[in-house]
């Protein structure tokens, strides 16, 4: 009697939550899709000069900072999309362990190509940068 009550509520529930009242969250999470990238694009792309590319480590015209970091996006989410398909992709634990070691890739093949890790990981600001210490003493 009991679980005829509970399938009863469920399908009432089931019945009001539609398709139609979940695209709110398809959006949702298009929208910070898109706007990230779009933050992307701003802040790295267009000013790569600046941002993205050390010549002390490689030295790279923009466009091509600009390419290698599409590719590897590109390639990251096929790797992630070919883990996640994979049997791999059915033991949580596993797969939470290759998608750490593919950020961890992705880092240090970061690090190699644009910028300097101790430049990256510190919280010491670079030394040609102007310290607003300096100036507030």
């Amino acid at each position: 009697m009991a679980a005829a009550s509970i399938m009863s509520r469920s399908s009432r529930l089931r019945r009001r939550i539609s398709p139609r009242t979940c695209t709110g969250f398809k959006w949702d999470a298009y929208l910070t899709w898109v706007t990230g990238f779009g933050l992307l694009i701003v802040q790295y792309y267009l000013h790569a000069k600046s941002y993205l590319i050390d010549p002390a480590v490689m030295a790279l015209e923009p466009s091509q900072a600009v390419a290698i970091s599409i590719v590897s996006l590109l390639g990251g989410w096929a790797i992630y999309e070919a883990i996640c398909r994979s049997p791999l992709g059915r033991n949580t634990v596993l797969l939470s362990a290759l998608v750490f070691a593919l950020i961890l890739a992705a880092s240090v093949l970061y690090t190699k190509v644009f910028l300097r890790a101790r430049r990256v990981f510190s919280m010491s600001e670079p030394s040609s940068a102007p310290s607003w210490r300096s100036t507030c003493s």
